[in-house]
């Protein structure tokens, strides 16, 4: 999968209409384009019309490539936040205020989610972990994000994946976290 560390920043910004997300990732040709995050991007939305469209995912609107001295670096990757917060922050909201029936139905509205993307698309989606999950409370609408190495070779599938990022917040939450 793709790795984090690839961003050079993030920006949130309010156009007239909607509200965006900037994520500047570096593009460096010494690496296979599967592992450039705006060609998986480009290739997914070849492969993929229909999820351009998807309220389930976050997806580029554009891709914008900045050159320096003529040679491109970096894409500026332009997409719609998605509505509201990270899955995360819910995981702790929930679980501090002892909410953990609201947070276990949340957690399954994200597995129907992911069962439904998978179906859709037939890919992993390479990150899946609760960083990479937006939850909006006032619509129960779970959204994907961070779709770039989606489809790429991972060791572990995204249930997996998942439930070991599941694992590892239960180090900070408390140990009852992973048995619930």
């Amino acid at each position: 999968a793709l790795s984090a560390s690839q961003n050079q920043g993030v920006w949130f910004v309010r156009s007239r209409s909607e509200d965006l997300v900037l994520k500047l990732v570096s593009h460096d040709r010494r690496r296979p384009p599967s592992l450039i995050e705006g060609e998986c991007v480009q290739r997914l939305a070849r492969e993929h019309p229909d999820i351009v469209n998807d309220r389930a995912v976050a997806f580029p609107h554009k891709i914008l490539r900045i050159l320096d001295k003529g040679v491109r670096r970096w894409d500026l990757i332009v997409m719609s936040r998605a509505p509201g917060q990270i899955l995360a922050t819910t995981i702790g909201n929930k679980w501090y205020g002892g909410r953990v029936e609201e947070l276990m139905v949340i957690l399954e509205k994200v597995g129907s989610c992911l069962g439904a993307f998978h179906r859709r698309y037939g890919k992993n989606h390479g990150d899946m972990a609760p960083q990479n999950v937006f939850y909006d409370d006032k619509t129960g609408l779970v959204t994907l994000i961070d779709l770039g190495g989606m489809g790429c070779k991972t060791a572990d599938s995204d249930v997996e994946h998942f439930t070991a990022s599941l694992r590892q917040l239960a180090g900070c939450y408390g140990p009852r976290l992973a048995l619930e």
